[in-house]
């Protein structure tokens, strides 16, 4: 569950992070929501928070989300061994697209 959406301040350091997140977390557990878990990605200054904020709550997991590093590393694959290849299939498909020529395949 998403719980909240703030808007963020001109200070994108952990220490602004860290000060958001834990008023989000005081927020809710004075709501007397119980919180099994918070997951952030695994940018710099989230790892930071995750390490200020677990000492405070210890009953709280601290998670990295892990579809964000393997976007990272899909990301990072693509743009070195395939890109040739990526580059010429959008040349490609462009050009076709371009050109009105379209493939048809016949059984």
């Amino acid at each position: 569950m998403i719980y909240g959406l703030r808007p963020t301040s001109d200070r994108l350091d952990g220490l602004a992070i860290v000060e958001q997140m834990e008023g989000v977390i005081e927020e809710i557990l004075a709501s007397e929501w119980k919180i099994g878990a918070v997951v952030t990605d695994n940018a710099g200054q989230c790892g930071r928070d995750r390490r200020i904020l677990a000492p405070k709550y210890p009953n709280i997991a601290f998670l990295i989300w892990f579809a964000h590093d393997i976007n990272n590393l899909v990301k990072a694959v693509l743009k070195t061994v395939f890109k040739k290849i990526l580059e010429d299939a959008a040349g490609a498909a462009s050009f076709q697209h371009q050109n009105g020529w379209f493939m048809l395949l016949k059984q």
